[in-house]
Order: C-alpha cells, then sequence, then structure tokens
C-alpha cells in the first residue's frame, strides 16, 4: 500500500507487522520497534503520519520487565507512561525530528529480553480445538464462547496437532504449544541469551544508579 493510506491501521496482529514492518510503521518508529522485538517485546501499536509526535505503545510485558516500565514512569513521566484508554504501556518523544526519533531508541534500553507469551499448555490447546465450529453459548458471567463440537469431543492431543497443522510447534518437554514458528524461535534465542549473557535477560532486573552505564545490560535514558 503506498499514497496517503500507508501506516493508516487502527491495529494490526504483531505476526502480521513482522512480516512486513515497513508497511505498517513508520520510518520514525521503525528502529524502535525493532529494538524491542529483538528483546521479544511485542507492540502493540505506534504514532502514524498525521500524528505530531512519536509513540510506541507495548503490550504483553513480563513481570519484571513490568517492574521496570513502572519505575520509567516514576523517573520520567515525560517519556514513559501507561494508556489508560488502550490499558498498555507506552513511551514517546514530542516530534517527528530525526533526533527524537533516535531518542526513541534510546528509550528501549532499559528493557530487558524476555520470553514469549505467545504459546498455550496442551490441555488448553486441545480444549480451544474442541470449540472448532461449536455453536456459541453465553456463560453465567455474560460472556460468549463457543461451546464443545460433539464431533470433537473425544479428539485427542495428537488429532488437534495434526488438523491445525502444529505438530512442531509443540514442545513436549516445556509443557508448550506455540501460536507460530516466529514465536518459537523468540523461545529459543531467549533460552540461548539466559545461557550466554543471564544480564541481558529479565532475569537481571535492578534499576538503580550502579546500573545506569552498565556496558552489559544497556545504557538507561536521561533527560
Amino acid at each position: 500500500m503506498s499514497g496517503q493510506y500507508r501506516y493508516q491501521y487502527s491495529y494490526v496482529d504483531l505476526e502480521e507487522v513482522l512480516k512486513c514492518p515497513e508497511e505498517y510503521i513508520i520510518p520514525e518508529c521503525l528502529e524502535a520497534c525493532k529494538q524491542l522485538w529483538n528483546k521479544n517485546i511485542e507492540t502493540f501499536m505506534v504514532s502514524n503520519d498525521d500524528d505530531s509526535n512519536i509513540y510506541v505503545l507495548i503490550q504483553n510485558l513480563s513481570p519484571n520487565n513490568k517492574k521496570i516500565m513502572e519505575k520509567l514512569i516514576e523517573r520520567h513521566p515525560e517519556r514513559y507512561y501507561y494508556d489508560e484508554f488502550r490499558k498498555t504501556y507506552g513511551f514517546s518523544m514530542p516530534s517527528k525530528s530525526k533526533e527524537d526519533a533516535e531518542a526513541l531508541v534510546v528509550l528501549t534500553a532499559p528493557f530487558k529480553m524476555q520470553d514469549t507469551v505467545r504459546f498455550q499448555t496442551p490441555e488448553d490447546f486441545l480444549d480451544d480445538y474442541k470449540r472448532t465450529d461449536g455453536e456459541y453459548i453465553i456463560t453465567e458471567n455474560h460472556s460468549i464462547m463457543q461451546d464443545i463440537n460433539p464431533e470433537l469431543k473425544d479428539a485427542k492431543l495428537e488429532d488437534a496437532l495434526k488438523a491445525t497443522g502444529k505438530g512442531n510447534l509443540y514442545v513436549q518437554s516445556e509443557n508448550r504449544v506455540y501460536s507460530s514458528e516466529t514465536f518459537k524461535m523468540w523461545h529459543e534465542r531467549y533460552l540461548k541469551m539466559v545461557k550466554e549473557h543471564p544480564e541481558r535477560t529479565d532475569k537481571y532486573t535492578k534499576l538503580d544508579k550502579s546500573q545506569e552505564n552498565n556496558k552489559d545490560g544497556g545504557e538507561y535514558p536521561t533527560f
């Protein structure tokens, strides 16, 4: 897509964005997003061409990365914040200048590589599969969900994996079925980083002055 409608998306799932980021992410936000993706941190939304500032919203932060974010909000509320409307965290710079685009990248530095959350337990995966094409029902708390499909009620995990083509995404030793190869790879590189450079992962989360120029953990932004 090109012209005036480029980047004008309300919401696109991250996996689609990762296939062609230049289609969905404005240039001023792209490098910051790439830095986050390299840490297995999911972006939720970014500013558009018609915004005067630049921002990145992120989702599914690990508990320890969330602690880092909350500390950053305390120290730099003009840059880091919680978006009450979208119920997620974000960070921003006031303009689209080259300097602010570079500063947006710096704002990603405090976060650590985290594991992906894009997986299910085999039990949950099988339960979802059994509800494929099931009738919609209203639950006691007035939410709507699909009931078990009678034709699939006796399905086994092996049946579900074969039918969905996700046999290669099931890792028995981890008790996980990943949503895609992309997020299985995210997990694998997280394990590799934990083994080789644990200080760069969310296992290390202390945020204080002694870390602010830690070459292993990244420099914390100062304003």
